[in-house]
Formats: C-alpha cells, structure tokens, sequence
C-alpha cells in the first residue's frame, strides 16, 4: 500500500480521525461508551486541532492521528494539550509519529502557543522529540479495614451530569462517573470493570481522606502526582498505599517560552 508522511491539520476533528480514535483505543480494547461521551470537547471547533496521515491507497483513510487542545494558562499565554497519539496497528514502526509530532510543533508554534503538553507512560517514545519529563505520577490501590471506616454525612450524584453542561469527559476506561461530596471535601469517583477509582477531589486533605474512607469501599485506585502529600495524609491515617509508577507528564517549551510557568493540569482535564 503506498503510504504518505505528508500530514493533514485540520480545525476540529473529521470523522476518518475519529475512526481510527474509536478503533485505537475503545474497539479493539473492548471498551467504550462512545467518543463524544469520553471527549465531549470534539464536537467543538475552536482551540482543538487535529494532525493526520493519510493513505494514498484510493481511500480517505485516515492511518495516524493525533489532537491538540488548546488551553489558556494566563491572560496572554496558552499550551497545547496533546493526546490520542495512535497509528493503524499494521503500520506501527514506520516513522509516523516521529512525522506527527513534527507537524504537531509545527502547528503549535504558528498558533503561538507556550508549550506542547502529554501524558505518556512511554517517555522514550517523546523524548527526541523536543519534550522533557516534568511531572510524575502514581497509580495503584489504597486499603482500609472496616474499623477503620469513618462516619460522615455525603451526598452522591451522577458524574458527569447532562443537566450541567462540561468539556470534561469520561476517560476511556471509565463508564461513568459520581461527585460525592461532604460539608468540607468533593471527590470525583470513575466507575469501571475494575471497580472505583478516584480521579479529583477538592478541600483540605485530611477532610477528603476522611469522605473517602467512609463513601468509598475498603479498595479502590487512585492516581495522583508523585510528590503530592494527600499520600502522606492517606498514611497518617493507616491507609495501606500500594502506588507504583504511572504516566508521566513531557513537555515542549515553544517560541522560546522555557521560562512560562506551566500549572498542574487536573486529571480530568488532561487527553
């Protein structure tokens, strides 16, 4: 099949890309709800960008693929959200994200964004080109025995709710989702095959670890930053913490803009 290395941008995302998202990461994984319910942004133009490769075989085939968003960090700055980096499973090893991150700098640079941004837990894939690691995470689970359950008032809804308009999305292992919230903490719990899984949560930590161990079962996962002291407070509290090493977070620093300060972007914000 004859290929092209020559990308296509796009303003939003055309079906062909989609296509190959869904396949990539929900079809043949067996998972999935469907795309605009995992990335509702998508049905939006503006501040997303799509990068493609097409076949040249007679078709309009699209055979890799990424997307950027653009997210503004301060009055006069913005980064580039990058994710669903994916090639067609037959074609892996030709060089074609190498010829999508380029387009993807490329792009990013004429927009005048400060930063390209992803997450990955294939740094090496990245690390040529132009993103440095600057952020670590943690992912596993945390245990709790019975008598050590807290009594606290919460309440749950439905997460994400339709009836409140949101970009967030669910992430594509997710099904759905719950807000439970106490008088002095939020978390936001993803529901899957696997069980709970905390994704965000909002208060001082001692009042989230105290909603967690009395809304949530004694096991669930939990992924956050290497560095962040929730941990701490977790195990302060006899919490077992099983955490290893999760994605990590690279970064591209465009236009010469090394010293823009880059904030922490909150799970549920990320691709």
């Amino acid at each position: 099949m004859g290929l092209t290395f020559s990308p296509v941008i796009s303003s939003g995302v055309p079906e062909t890309a989609r296509q190959l998202f869904w396949e990539v990461f929900f079809s043949s994984r067996g998972r999935g709800v469907d795309l605009l319910t995992h990335f509702p942004w998508m049905s939006c133009d503006e501040n997303v960008f799509c990068v493609e490769i097409k076949s040249t075989a007679g078709s309009d085939e699209t055979i890799a693929a990424l997307v950027i968003k653009a997210l503004p960090i301060n009055q006069n700055s913005s980064v580039g959200l990058v994710g669903l980096v994916c090639v067609e499973e037959a074609l892996r090893g030709k060089g074609f994200v190498s010829s999508l991150m380029a387009a993807a700098t490329d792009l990013a640079v004429n927009k005048g964004l400060a930063a390209l941004m992803l997450w990955t837990q294939k740094p090496e894939v990245y690390a040529g080109k132009g993103f440095v690691t600057d952020e670590r995470n943690r992912f596993g689970y945390i245990e709790w025995t019975p008598d050590q359950c807290v009594k606290l008032d919460y309440t749950v809804r439905n997460w994400p709710d339709l009836s409140r308009p949101s970009e967030h999305g669910i992430p594509p292992f997710a099904t759905g989702g719950q807000v439970i919230s106490s008088k002095n903490a939020t978390i936001v719990v993803l529901v899957s095959s696997g069980g709970h899984s905390i994704a965000e949560w909002s208060g001082k930590e001692e009042d989230v670890v105290d909603l967690i161990m009395c809304s949530m079962p004694g096991r669930c996962s939990l992924n956050i930053g290497e560095e962040n002291s929730l941990i701490s407070e977790l195990e302060e509290k006899g919490v077992e913490c099983n955490l290893g090493p999760a994605a990590v977070r690279m970064v591209n620093y465009l236009n010469s803009s090394a010293s823009v300060k880059v904030p922490h972007i909150k799970f549920l914000n990320r691709i």
